[in-house]
């Protein structure tokens, strides 16, 4: 469905904005959109989210564009009794020209057209601007409790969770790859590892290291790989950490970043004797590879691959 600018109001009209269906070439710039507007959280995948509303008939991702610009994005849905609106993302050199206001106008069109009779949504107590964005398009506050629960094994990473870039040959970096590699050779005692800590940044990658309460407790790296995608590196939580959904953190940052950095696949390897790596791996949207990125067959390694959004 192409809205154009017929059945949108006077603003969207003034903005000459072109409201329509989300298409494969604007996952990168949705995502990027969403990343800029602060809109993403380390335990929502948004191409997992994308791709969940656009498999469905009884939801739509409606992109703005202002000339050649994506600028604006809004996610909506009609579970058969009422409407709801995720994603509303302006551009921040675009907000305050009225192009909410136009791209919630548009939700409202969709919805209409499915026939649903009210239209809600969700906001943080916290977002002055926002609550008083929607006062001002008419909204009214419920005396409800919205509750929520976390279905398929999935739940959010520690609030206190920070993750910072650091030198791949940094203090903190050199202290959790060497538990790495103790882990390792405990479960692999016929190899050798241990890379040398410098080597990953002179190649080109970027070093992580997530702490809690100022102690560093998980890390992960990315690096160029020889056929363009981003080669993910040097996962790990230290043991007292684990079962706190810190891994996941880590990953979906490692994924946001490769993103930003202009990345659409991701690949990695990891061994058969490290379950909960797989486990954390599947459950995260990774898929093994026919064959090894080499062609060699190594017994020792489980090869997986990501797409982390639509190539243009």
């Amino acid at each position: 469905m192409q809205f154009g600018i017929a059945g949108l109001s006077l603003a969207a009209k003034l903005l000459l904005v072109q409201v329509g269906e989300i298409i494969d070439r604007d996952i990168p710039a949705v995502i990027a959109l969403w990343e800029r507007c602060d809109l993403t959280r380390p335990w929502n995948d948004p191409l997992r989210d994308l791709n969940l509303a656009r498999a469905t008939s009884d939801a739509v991702v409606l992109v703005g564009y202002v000339g050649e610009e994506l600028a604006a994005s809004v996610m909506v849905g009609f579970d058969g009794h009422r409407g709801c609106v995720y994603y509303l993302a302006v551009d921040p050199e675009q907000q305050g020209s009225g192009l909410g206001r136009a791209m919630m106008d548009a939700a409202e069109v969709w919805l209409s057209s499915q026939g649903a009779p009210k239209l809600q949504l969700m906001v943080r107590e916290t977002n002055s601007a926002a609550l008083g964005f929607y006062d001002r398009l008419g909204f009214e506050r419920q005396p409800v409790v919205t509750l929520g629960k976390r279905i398929g094994g999935r739940r959010e990473a520690p609030a206190d969770l920070i993750v910072q870039h650091e030198p791949s040959d940094g203090e903190a970096a050199r202290r959790l790859t060497a538990a790495l590699d103790r882990e390792l050779c405990e479960r692999y005692p016929e190899l050798v590892f241990g890379d040398d800590p410098s080597g990953l940044t002179a190649s080109g990658g970027e070093f992580f290291v997530g702490y809690l309460e100022g102690e560093p407790v998980a890390c992960g790296a990315f690096r160029p790989a020889p056929d363009g995608s981003a080669e993910f590196k040097r996962m790990y939580v230290s043991l007292t950490c684990r079962g706190r959904g810190l891994g996941r953190a880590m990953l979906d940052h490692l994924e946001g970043e490769a993103r930003k950095a202009g990345y659409t696949r991701a690949v990695l390897t990891t061994g058969p004797r490290q379950p909960e790596a797989l486990a954390l791996y599947a459950t995260s949207g990774w898929r093994r590879m026919a064959s090894p990125p080499d062609g060699m067959v190594d017994l020792h390694s489980v090869n997986m691959e990501k797409f982390l959004a639509t190539p243009r």
